[in-house]
């Protein structure tokens, strides 16, 4: 027998943006980036391109995100605000400084879910707002990575001079520098 169950998201405006983010890494895969800019859907970058959250039918996928939801997730989800604190002054004391010197407001967050999110937060298009949500993961051990043997050996032997790292979107280029990024820094 097969059931089906309707999952309510929270429509309040401190909670919206995080359900939207939160729901898509439950139901989606495959995505690298989240992008949110102020009077937009929310877009998934993957190795397809950029796709639009509406697209996939999830819940709050259809989510036109405005200042004050950017406002509230950061506040209360990225820097851990009480819901009693007032967003507004914690907004224009911690964060409009940085963004008035053309800076971007970056911050790590934990998930529920698992994934490790990086979010960088920035003016675009004449002051709105915008945020990168970058979704990783615990790095991959070095020798597990899929690099030949023979850059594996240099990198744990000789780790100096200037690595590039190419591909495709979605190809591992993140979680390669972050597998050699850990095993140095724990060697």
């Amino acid at each position: 027998t097969m059931s089906v169950t309707e999952i309510m998201m929270p429509s309040n405006s401190r909670s919206r943006l995080a359900a939207a983010i939160m729901s898509t890494l439950q139901f989606a895969s495959e995505f690298t980036d989240l992008l949110i800019h102020e009077g937009e859907p929310i877009r998934l970058k993957s190795a397809r391109g950029v796709i639009d959250l509406p697209s996939l039918n999830l819940p709050a996928g259809d989510l036109v995100v405005n200042e004050s939801d950017i406002k509230h997730f950061f506040a209360s989800y990225v820097d851990g605000i009480s819901t009693a604190s007032r967003a507004g002054s914690y907004w224009d004391q911690v964060i409009l400084p940085v963004l008035a010197n053309k800076m971007a407001v970056n911050r790590a967050m934990e998930t529920p879910a698992g994934p490790f999110l990086r979010i960088s937060l920035f003016h675009y298009n004449r002051g709105k707002l915008a945020m990168i949500v970058r979704v990783t993961t615990t790095p991959v051990p070095l020798d597990t990575i899929g690099l030949t043997q023979q850059i594996t050996t240099r990198l744990k032997t000789d780790p100096h001079g200037l690595l590039i790292i190419t591909g495709p979107t979605a190809s591992g280029k993140t979680a390669t520098a972050l597998s050699i990024l850990e095993w140095i820094n724990n060697n």
